[in-house]
């Protein structure tokens, strides 16, 4: 059985990494568009589990604070009462494999679009992320630069010892823990 390793540590098996779909658009030298298509079975399998995570916050008359049923909270708070907690459980398992599959080096947190979501439908959705820029070195070898020397005076040099020297004694004139 072949495995891969997920943003959280553990593994993705081959049927899992099969479940979806992920392709990598350039958008500029420095941006990435990433496009996710996870399989509704994998959605469902997430709604399930955000279900079990979110119900213990949920009160719905007639049952104890996280004891009533899948349906009637969806009943009375609509499907989407689960969708922000099932995305992010999703989120989290193809998002660092992704990254990691393509070698990208990412500087920002992706700015996420949702194209697709509810139960029975594949979750479709794009990220943009921002990445270390493709940089070419021009030629830099050889390239001379002038050096400038500025010459002080003595004269100079004691104008700015008297202007500290007047500072320092401002400063403590004015400060009483100093008398």
């Amino acid at each position: 059985k072949i495995a891969f390793w997920d943003f959280r540590g553990a593994t993705i098996t081959v049927e899992e990494h099969k479940s979806m779909s992920t392709t990598v658009e350039k958008i500029s030298s420095n941006k990435v568009k990433l496009s996710f298509d996870i399989d509704a079975a994998k959605f469902d399998e997430a709604m399930g589990k955000a279900y079990i995570k979110v119900r213990g916050q949920i009160a719905i008359p007639g049952f104890r604070k996280g004891h009533a049923p899948r349906k009637m909270i969806e009943n009375m708070y609509g499907e989407g009462v689960f969708y922000d907690e099932a995305f992010e459980l999703i989120f989290d398992e193809v998002y660092g494999p992704a990254i990691d599959e393509n070698k990208l080096e990412v500087v920002d947190r992706p700015q996420v679009d949702i194209q697709q979501i509810g139960t029975g439908k594949n979750l479709q959705f794009t990220c943009e992320v921002f990445v270390k820029p493709d940089v070419t070195l021009g030629e830099y070898k050889g390239v001379e630069v002038k050096r400038e020397h500025t010459l002080v005076t003595e004269d100079e040099v004691n104008a700015e010892i008297d202007r500290e020297d007047d500072m320092d004694s401002s400063a403590d004139a004015s400060d009483p823990s100093k008398k």
